[in-house]
């Protein structure tokens, strides 16, 4: 069985990353709830999706 970390350990682990973010002086902007970064004059892709399944004899790590 595949061991995962916790909600907790994985919240602490990003709180930790901002802050040595913020203290090399990165920056955080806010933006508004609802908002996105892709552009709203472009359609949005589907990632990871297949019109068929893969069948054996295909290579898909290519």
């Amino acid at each position: 069985m595949v061991e995962r970390s916790s909600k907790k350990s994985i919240r602490g682990d990003i709180q930790r990353k901002t802050e040595e973010f913020l203290s090399r002086g990165g920056e955080i902007k806010k933006h508004e709830r609802g908002e996105t970064g892709e552009p709203a004059d472009k359609p949005q892709g589907q990632i990871g999706v297949c019109q068929q399944p893969a069948t054996p004899d295909q290579n898909l790590y290519q």
